[in-house]
């Protein structure tokens, strides 16, 4: 599911100019927009009637839809082919003040609904067609019907995806939140959470929060923390953590972060980062010395004794061999010690 987000659009329009309404995608299952005016046009019950908020209005009947404002403050939101409009909401909404509203759409059964600053305002059963036919979408105005908006569009929001109850209401709760309309309201803790062990790495994956403008991780030794911060400003579900401590567990957690703070962390996920193991052969007159494939960062030293500072580089560089990596050196009299060492990657 893939949220396009218009923001900030910050746009006051007139009403009169076609330069005041902007051009864009048209994908989306579920509409948000924030917008504050004093005017609206019309007062008829369909979503063409109005000054348009989001249109994607053409004339005839076609699969087209769009969301407006009249007069009397009355927001209506529908599709076409056949018309259908949700009955148009209760009025005040053109009172100069900012209001959150929302239109979504389930393709499959046809039910469209609306909410304003999170109160359901109406539904309405229309057809299934994809709604393809509007090349773009306007901000700001109908174009079809030159209904231009007077007033400010702050954001608009489209969602090409489903979207639950709880989705639409937690949307609704950030952009209320984020324009001072509404209370703070933490966004929710991320679900499905999972960390896959690597070579001095964990990879996580979570699933999306709708309402999340990016994600944070906080890493810790312990189950119970304390738990430090590695990486912020994430933006997708997933984010390979690295400098995990091998041959022990490794915990994270991660939470969304959006324009109320930062949300309600999720549950901690397990790496056990594995340790390297090195194997030594004795062939024909030869040492065969090999470890996991997986482990790329490691390398192998030699010394002649066990103190620190007597240990260097083995300068045969390795090979694969089914799954591991092996360095092959002459047998040589005296003693050798060999040990795989990595850096923190």
């Amino acid at each position: 599911m893939i949220a396009q987000s218009f923001t900030p659009y910050s746009k006051a329009v007139d009403g009169s100019r076609s330069s005041d309404y902007v051009l864009i995608c048209k994908s989306f299952r579920t509409i948000f927009g924030v917008y504050e005016s004093s005017q609206g046009i019309g007062t008829g019950g369909s979503f063409w009637d109005g000054a348009g908020l989001v249109s994607g209005e053409l004339p005839g009947g076609v699969n087209d839809f769009g969301l407006s404002l009249n007069a009397d403050g009355k927001l209506s939101a529908g599709t076409g082919n056949p018309g259908t409009t949700i009955a148009p909401s209760s009025s005040g909404f053109n009172d100069g003040m900012p209001h959150v509203v929302a239109f979504k759409r389930t393709r499959s059964n046809g039910e469209l609904e609306l909410f304003v600053d999170g109160t359901p305002e109406g539904t309405a059963i229309s057809g299934i067609t994809r709604l393809h036919s509007p090349p773009t979408l306007t901000i700001g105005g109908d174009t079809a019907q030159a209904n231009f908006l007077t007033g400010d569009i702050t954001e608009v929001k489209l969602f090409d995806g489903p979207l639950t109850a709880d989705d639409v209401s937690a949307v609704e709760g950030e952009l209320a939140c984020k324009y001072g309309i509404g209370p703070a309201v933490p966004a929710r803790a991320p679900t499905d959470f999972s960390a896959a062990p690597g070579d001095h790495q964990a990879t996580l994956t979570w699933s999306q929060v709708v309402e999340a403008t990016s994600y944070i991780v906080n890493w810790s030794s312990t189950p119970g923390g304390p738990f430090m911060k590695i990486a912020s400003g994430l933006t997708t579900t997933s984010f390979t953590a690295p400098h995990a401590i091998p041959g022990q567990a490794n915990y994270y957690k991660v939470a969304a972060f959006n324009s109320c703070g930062i949300g309600i962390e999720s549950t901690v996920a397990e790496a056990l980062v594995p340790m390297q193991d090195l194997r030594i052969r004795a062939e024909g007159g030869n040492l065969t010395l090999s470890w996991p494939d997986w482990a790329t960062t490691w390398g192998l030293d030699c010394s002649g004794s066990l103190e620190l500072d007597s240990w260097s580089p083995v300068p045969t560089d390795p090979v694969a061999n089914e799954g591991m990596l092996e360095v092959t050196e002459p047998i040589a009299p005296g003693k050798k010690f060999f040990r795989l060492s990595s850096p923190q990657p």
